[in-house]
């Protein structure tokens, strides 16, 4: 029986410690697919209304606030990434 108290293992695979170059770079290359994911939507929605302009508008709405969503979205992971590999990175080297 157990008397209710958690311990921790006595030994165990060990983990290993990722770097802050390895978050920093993951993070930038993240930055790097989303925006190139979001060229890839702008030319999309482009061609749609070039080619789609008779659908409803239901549907042309439901589009543009897509897009609408995923701007504020990409420009929020910019900054992220900006805000972090930049001014926290620049930060450490000075200290």
């Amino acid at each position: 029986m157990s008397d209710g108290k958690i311990s921790a293992p006595v030994s165990g695979p060990s983990v290993p410690v990722q770097t802050l170059h390895d978050v920093f770079g993951t993070l930038l290359v993240g930055t790097w697919v989303n925006c190139m994911m979001f060229m890839l939507e702008v030319v999309l929605i482009v061609r749609y209304f070039e080619r789609f302009s008779s659908d409803r508008l239901w549907i042309r709405v439901l589009v543009v606030s897509m897009f609408v969503i995923d701007i504020a979205g990409t420009c929020a992971f910019c900054a992220l990434g900006y805000t972090v590999r930049f001014t926290i990175c620049l930060h450490l080297f000075r200290n």
